[in-house]
């Protein structure tokens, strides 16, 4: 009579279990993770499969006391009620013979199996995914067997909470503060569909671009600011948590410094800090030497004295130090130009193979950038000469007179 009673329970249109929520005070997360498990396949019977997502809801549900009845998949209703926990599979009228009842109960035995695997999967820790010798899932950081960060609930080789960024060993997205998980990835702030914030674009579990690395809600590194698929703005080479490339340094989502025009985020892993991407390959060292000019006692060009100063030369260098081919722009920092009349002059000569000023023209009032956008090879130098005049003008000129000039040259990248 037991087992036609059974069979009948087993085939009604809906099974369920409760439990006292006590049972769940002492239990850590794995062990609550697998109590779940345990339930769900006494009340399903031999459908017990549960998303790795579900199964958080339901352990926040239980932590929060939710009043309201939490439906995970259309099947399985959870509620609280009396301080018990009730798990309940609504599956509808189904017609099974006992064939079936049969394979549902090896099922159950399976899958049973696999929960205690899983548990011990789980504490199979530091799982290297890519066979570059270090570990992305399941790490534990201290030792004692169970994983601290990346945590790997489904087997999927994707992290599931406790991300960490780079291989610093810290969790920064999806972490588990007692038993709310903080600083989610892929998250829709404004409701469209699309993700706004910690955005995993290649679905292998880690955030790619508007990473918001202290969880206040605002993005920080690996700006989209473009909005084309790919991170623009504040890109972080080596792990650091600061901007190498591309940085907007006064928030108006423009770039400030180290700027680049190329897709620096394909060569980025956030999971192993830089994946041994060298620095100085993809952000361009220019040094200018020799840009100090000093020119004193200058005499106009027809002046009648042979052993005065009539020209006054230069000479320095822009080399590019880095890996990476680049541009720049030559800029004349003046400092101070008490000059009164035009006849203050210069000229600028370089091997740049691009821009030059060959004609003599007027030392401007004002600093400016005199040569644009040169391009330059890596680990090549260009080597200037510039000449300043005060060009006669067959009169004198006492008006400029004791005035004083004070100048150099800069770089801009």
């Amino acid at each position: 009579m037991r087992i036609k009673e059974g069979v009948k329970k087993f085939f009604d249109e809906q099974n369920h279990v409760e439990i006292n929520l006590d049972e769940f005070s002492n239990l850590n997360f794995i062990e609550k993770n697998e109590k779940i498990r345990d339930l769900i396949k006494k009340t399903t019977g031999f459908r017990n499969s549960i998303k790795s997502n579900d199964l958080l809801k339901i352990l926040d549900y239980i932590d929060e006391h939710e009043t309201n009845e939490l439906i995970i998949n259309n099947e399985i209703m959870v509620s609280i009620v009396d301080n018990k926990l009730i798990i309940s599979y609504r599956k509808g009228k189904v017609y099974l013979n006992v064939i079936i009842f049969v394979v549902a109960l090896i099922l159950i035995t399976v899958i049973g199996t696999y929960a205690y695997l899983f548990k011990e999967r789980l504490l199979t820790v530091n799982k290297d995914i890519n066979d570059d010798g270090i570990p992305e899932i399941n790490i534990d950081k201290n030792d004692d067997g169970v994983a601290d960060i990346n945590i790997d609930l489904n087997k999927d080789d994707k992290p599931d909470y406790n991300i960490n960024y780079g291989n610093s060993g810290e969790a920064i997205f999806n972490v588990k503060v007692k038993d709310k998980y903080k600083n989610p990835v892929n998250q829709d702030v404004n409701g469209d569909g699309k993700c706004d914030i910690n955005c995993d674009i290649n679905d292998d579990g880690w955030p790619d671009i508007n990473l918001d690395i202290n969880g206040d809600g605002v993005t920080d590194l690996f700006i989209d600011s473009e909005y084309k698929g790919y991170a623009t703005l504040n890109i972080d080479i080596n792990g650091d948590k600061v901007c190498d490339i591309n940085c907007d340094l006064d928030d108006d989502n423009k770039c400030d410094k180290n700027c680049l025009d190329f897709e620096v985020v394909k060569y980025i892993d956030i999971k192993n800090n830089n994946a041994g991407v060298n620095i100085n390959t993809v952000i361009p060292v220019i040094e200018l030497r020799g840009n100090e000019i000093e020119c004193k006692n200058l005499f106009p060009t027809d002046q009648p004295q042979e052993n005065v100063l009539k020209e006054c030369k230069a000479h320095f260098t822009v080399s590019n130090i880095s890996g990476m081919g680049a541009a720049y722009n030559l800029k004349l920092i003046i400092n101070k130009n008490s000059f009164i009349s035009d006849n203050l002059k210069y000229k600028l000569n370089s091997d740049n193979g691009i821009s030059n000023i060959p004609n003599y023209v007027t030392v401007p009032q004002e600093s400016k950038a005199v040569l644009k956008n040169i391009k330059i090879d890596a680990n090549t130098t260009h080597n200037y000469d510039v000449s300043f005049i005060i060009e006669g003008m067959g009169e004198e000129q006492n008006y400029d007179a004791g005035k004083n000039l004070s100048l150099k040259f800069v770089i801009e990248i």
